[in-house]
């Protein structure tokens, strides 16, 4: 583990990054939260701000939507399940974060 600064005022690079890929992952949960409700107004998924959280979400939901399709029963779904599997999947990539934090610290 790195320290920097000194006299107390310093900190431990490990935890930054933990808590930075903790916080990373709750904002891209609650995108995703936004952009389903959002998915449900037409206007609102074309308006600017729809477009904008459809494209910093459409990375993580894109590669979830691949390997959904690649269970049979999934593409004769008419809903898109994918926000589901992948806040899903980042939730328990959280909880490792956090099973981590509790493990080296």
């Amino acid at each position: 583990m790195f320290r920097f600064g000194g006299n107390g005022l310093g900190f431990d690079l490990s935890y930054g990054l933990l808590e930075a890929f903790y916080w990373l992952i709750w904002i891209i949960t609650s995108l995703i939260f936004v952009r389903a409700i959002i998915s449900w107004v037409p206007q609102l998924i074309q308006s600017h701000v729809g477009r904008f959280i459809v494209a910093l979400t459409e990375p993580v939901l894109a590669p979830v939507r691949h390997l959904l399709a690649l269970i049979p029963f999934t593409r004769r779904l008419p809903v898109d399940f994918s926000p589901i599997a992948a806040w899903i999947l980042l939730m328990i990539i959280q909880r490792i974060i956090v099973l981590l934090y509790s493990l080296f610290h």
